[in-house]
């Protein structure tokens, strides 16, 4: 079975964020907000200060037989949920790596 991996971007929209949640966001801010560190196994959450819409970044690792997207979905959810972050419909972005680099150059394609 060959590993593929892929960078996804999920993006989403907080709904119904409590008084508490609303108040750890705002004081992680300064750590979330603006560009990303990059992508990350355990994932990288930003937003901004109207704590409305967000984006986690994620390095995905699959097997041939697994769907990227459903995979991307079921983390993304589990860290929200886990995080106490309720979230309306996500969508997904996914990147097949092997699709960007040249396997014989190194190069991007």
């Amino acid at each position: 079975m060959a590993v593929r991996v892929y960078r996804v971007i999920v993006r989403g929209r907080f709904v119904g964020l409590d008084d508490d949640a609303r108040a750890r966001l705002t004081a992680d801010l300064d750590r979330h907000a603006g560009l990303p560190e990059g992508f990350t196994t355990a994932g990288t959450l930003t937003y901004d200060a109207r704590l409305d819409f967000f984006t986690l970044r994620y390095e995905v690792r699959t097997t041939d037989d697994e769907d990227v997207e459903e995979v991307a979905t079921a983390r993304a959810t589990e860290d929200l949920r886990r995080s106490g972050l309720p979230h309306g419909p996500l969508t997904i972005r996914a990147t097949d790596m092997a699709t960007v680099w040249d396997a014989q150059s190194g190069d991007l394609v």
